[in-house]
């Protein structure tokens, strides 16, 4: 009795077989490579990205810094030579950073880019300024020094009424405001000079309305906490001085969920989507792991990752890493799970399916 079916699992088994022979190649350049990456170009430093797959960043490649966008594969430096940079990008492909306008005071502006016009933000006012953030409103968030020695203060500008509101409550230095969602929320990061001069964050629902970001039990009081991006749950990544190694200061990325806050690991906050997936240095942190994207990659490409800054919700990756020993900008896009390997596993269940009720027949 134990051996009535033996010929039936013997065709099963041989089956299985051939299906699995058949879709090796499939299931061995998925283990071997989960992402594609794209060659933005050498000297190139992008720092944002968004849900179509535009980029914006620095484009280095003239000696200078050129403020660019990447839109249906051209790297367009919109505003020439003039010396600019990048920061944020939104949806719509609107580009914000900061720009040289000619002014005879010589310091760059904030500016915002619509993909036809540059507007200067602070038009007509002596000042030194950057944008770093837009929503999809068009809220800007960044900073600006009206007087050239007080420091930077965080601004938020608002481009439907061509409006800049000052954050209060801030003293004037190495303070900016470095990221807006789209509920309006923004992030702060500020000099601290109570115990000696270090970096703190706020989270800011409105100009008046925040909460400091907390730091690790134990964390030194003087340490620095920087915050670096949003997203649309108002989650906030960054990262933060845990300890004081002989002189050496020891970095934590975090995630602030709000309430908690949440230590990643070694590595940097530079960037989150909407799924709490957080990027920085050459790692990926998602769903509590950590993976070196380098292991992500098909090992000829030729690449190494460096620096990641952005990271969009369909897992898109912006950053700067060497290909062939040179600096490139690049795009990581996810792979898709095949078809076939679908097809393949589904198989599977339906014949493993078949082996049970041949082997536990009900009549």
């Amino acid at each position: 009795m134990m051996n009535q079916y033996t010929p039936t699992r013997r065709i099963v088994t041989l089956a299985m077989t051939i299906v699995l022979a058949a879709l090796m190649p499939a299931t061995g350049v998925l283990a071997q490579s989960a992402y594609t990456i794209t060659d933005l170009g050498a000297s190139v430093i992008p720092y944002a990205i968004n849900e179509s797959g535009q980029v914006a960043g620095d484009n280095q490649q003239s000696g200078t810094n050129s403020a660019f966008l990447y839109s249906g594969g051209v790297v367009n430096n919109f505003l020439g030579s003039i010396y600019s940079g990048a920061y944020g990008l939104n949806n719509l492909g609107h580009v914000v950073g900061y720009y040289d306008p000619g002014n005879s005071d010589g310091f760059p502006s904030p500016f915002v880019y619509d993909g036809t016009t540059t507007t200067n933000l602070v038009s007509g006012i002596l000042n030194a300024g950057e944008a770093r953030g837009i929503n999809d409103s068009g809220q800007i968030a960044g900073g600006i020094d009206f007087d050239f020695a007080a420091g930077f203060s965080p601004f938020v500008y608002n481009s439907a009424g061509h409006s800049m509101e000052i954050v209060p409550g801030i003293e004037a230095g190495d303070t900016n405001a470095f990221a807006i969602n789209d509920n309006g929320q923004f992030i702060v990061q500020y000099v601290d000079n109570t115990g000696g001069t270090h970096f703190n964050a706020r989270l800011y629902d409105d100009l008046t309305s925040f909460t400091e970001i907390p730091r690790f039990p134990g964390a030194p009081d003087s340490g620095d906490l920087r915050a670096f991006a949003i997203n649309n749950q108002g989650h906030v990544t960054g990262v933060s001085q845990i300890a004081l190694v002989n002189g050496i200061p020891i970095f934590t990325a975090f995630l602030f969920d709000g309430t908690n806050l949440i230590d990643l690991g070694a590595g940097g906050g530079q960037g989150i989507n909407d799924l709490d997936q957080v990027v920085g240095g050459s790692k990926l942190f998602a769903d509590g792991i950590v993976t070196d994207l380098n292991t992500l990659l098909n090992p000829t490409s030729g690449w190494t990752i460096g620096l990641t800054h952005d990271i969009n919700n369909l897992g898109q990756i912006v950053g700067v890493g060497t290909l062939n020993g040179v600096e490139h900008g690049f795009i990581m896009t996810p792979v898709p799970v095949p078809a076939a390997v679908w097809l393949f596993g589904s198989g599977l269940v339906g014949l493993a399916g078949l082996v049970r009720w041949r082997m536990n027949p009900t009549v």
